[in-house]
């Protein structure tokens, strides 16, 4: 089930983050230091926020993520 993001969910900003963490491993050990591969709970909080942030929910667990944001 994909969710909107809220407040609701900040307290699972550390699931949120080794997630991403797993997610960005694979290009981190290539070099490429993207931020979600290191931020902090915090960080992801901030990130989740800055944006229409949405989750995706598996069996009570989150497996994906998506923000998304204008740069204009």
């Amino acid at each position: 089930m994909i969710i909107r993001y809220t407040n609701q969910y900040e307290g699972r900003a550390d699931e949120i983050t080794a997630l991403l963490h797993q997610s960005y491993a694979p290009l981190a050990e290539k070099g490429m230091r993207y931020l979600a591969s290191h931020q902090n709970s915090e960080k992801t909080l901030e990130r989740l926020r800055e944006g229409e942030s949405y989750l995706y929910v598996l069996d009570e667990k989150i497996v994906g993520t998506i923000t998304l944001r204008s740069h204009v």
